[in-house]
């Protein structure tokens, strides 16, 4: 995203400008490891022997900048990062640059710091509403004004460029025509039914009219020629009995909620979806992604199909089942405590959840798994989406909600899997291209020759 890369960009000119001592603002969507490592590439292009030193505000933060230099291909072992924590008075810290990421308060170790470098940056992650703390910081390590604010950043974020590769596959032939099959009765159902509004209002009346569920049911029996009264040994008369019956309209509208269901989940569950998605995976190595499902189920199976294909992936959603929990090392944790002391501790899907998010954000996933639900809690970066079905949120729902979703690609990436003459290809169709909104139908058409001519059969 250029107006991100003009930040770093501005912070380092203005940066240099103050002969290598200052402090600066980095607030989401602007990224602390991207701003570091734009100062770290202009310091080694001057001395690759350069001396540099990273002082974080925790574990956490430590570990997500290791992982930005494995990233970005920038030897780890020749920079020392360390907890702020761990740093002690008299100690001669005898480096070219000292980059402090999240120290956010003023500290006097800052200033000892500053004494023992010629360089020295401090990016503060969040702000702090303390005028004497600003002073303070400000007096030792001035602060940068940059041109460019996090609600620019933020715009430009949502009106970034997208590119949707867009891939359909067929129902098999079981699929198909249990499809057809709950098509067809939804399709009768509506015609009998009237509209979509008429469906609650069979089930649970008309409350700006002050009609109950059995008024309006009989409304729509009697308009349609019902009656009490119907001679049945006329077989037509017991066909609309049979139809329109308000006993049958209530029977009809409950089941149509069911089949509407059973559709949609036959579409947007559909294991053969799978594969493809275990193909957008491999074609990108190395490179994380985020599936997004409609239901948390199918986002639970396409993590067991990953890694039984050697992907390593991890679920984040609610319909996780309970797991013994274990460290970091793999190794269970007992319960210390109590009359269950000794047995192995059992986490459920929230807590599992939280994990797999850390392990994606430390790099060791390649996938999370989720449903479009659980979207609103999700804090990372990936390479690209996959939307295994239409009928979750749009790239530009999810970029608008939820705003802690970020990409590493411009345009941002996208792979969205639909099932073809269905539900979901109707649904996909929808969205057209724009200029900032790209479509690559990648599925190829199959084509036939006609035997005799060699002509295209269009």
């Amino acid at each position: 995203m250029n107006v991100l890369n003009n930040y770093y960009e501005e912070v380092a000119n203005k940066w240099k400008s103050q002969k290598g001592i200052g402090s600066v603002y980095c607030l989401k969507p602007f990224n602390y490891s991207e701003l570091a490592i734009n100062i770290i590439n202009k310091v080694l292009i001057k001395n690759k022997d350069s001396r540099i030193f990273i002082v974080t505000d925790c574990f956490n933060t430590r570990q997500s900048i290791i992982n930005a230099f494995y990233k970005n291909n920038i030897d780890k072992d020749t920079i020392k990062v360390l907890s702020f924590d761990y740093i002690k008075k008299g100690y001669n810290y005898d480096y070219d640059l000292i980059i402090l990421i999240g120290i956010n308060n003023y500290d006097s170790r800052i200033s000892y710091l500053k004494q023992c470098t010629k360089f020295i940056l401090s990016i503060m992650t969040k702000t702090i509403i303390d005028s004497d703390n600003t002073n303070l910081l400000n007096n030792t390590l001035p602060i940068i004004i940059t041109s460019i604010s996090k609600e620019d950043a933020v715009k430009a974020k949502r009106f970034s460029p997208v590119e949707e590769h867009r891939i359909a596959i067929e129902l098999d032939d079981n699929d198909k025509k249990e499809y057809d099959k709950q098509t067809a009765f939804i399709n009768n159902s509506m015609t009998v039914i009237g509209n979509i509004e008429n469906i609650k209002r069979i089930k649970c009346g008309d409350y700006k009219l002050n009609l109950s569920a059995a008024e309006v049911r009989y409304n729509i029996a009697k308009s349609n020629g019902w009656s009490e009264n119907l001679d049945m040994s006329i077989p037509f008369n017991k066909q609309i009995d049979e139809i329109y019956n308000p006993n049958a309209l209530l029977e009809r509208v409950c089941t149509i909620y069911e089949i509407m269901k059973n559709r949609r989940d036959l579409v947007t569950d559909n294991k053969n979806k799978l594969p493809v998605i275990l193909d957008i995976i491999n074609r990108h190595p190395d490179k994380q992604f985020v599936v997004i499902s409609k239901r948390g189920e199918f986002a639970a199976e396409i993590t067991k199909y990953l890694n039984n294909n050697n992907i390593k992936c991890g679920d984040y959603h609610d319909n996780i089942e309970s797991a013994i929990a274990v460290d970091d090392n793999g190794v269970p944790i007992l319960i210390k405590s109590g009359k269950d002391k000794g047995k192995p501790k059992i986490v459920c899907s929230q807590a599992i959840s939280s994990s797999n998010l850390r392990y994606y954000n430390d790099n060791r996933l390649t996938v999370l798994s989720t449903k479009n639900a659980s979207l609103n809690k999700l804090n990372l970066a990936c390479f690209g989406l996959i939307i295994t079905s239409p009928l979750c949120d749009s790239v530009i729902d999810i970029r608008n909600k939820f705003k802690e979703i970020e990409f590493n690609t411009t345009p941002n990436l996208v792979y969205t899997i639909y099932c073809n003459s269905t539900i979901e290809a109707k649904s996909i169709a929808a969205t057209k291209e724009t200029p900032i909104y790209k479509v690559i139908n990648e599925t190829e058409k199959e084509i036939l020759y006609d035997e005799e001519s060699g002509d295209i059969i269009l």
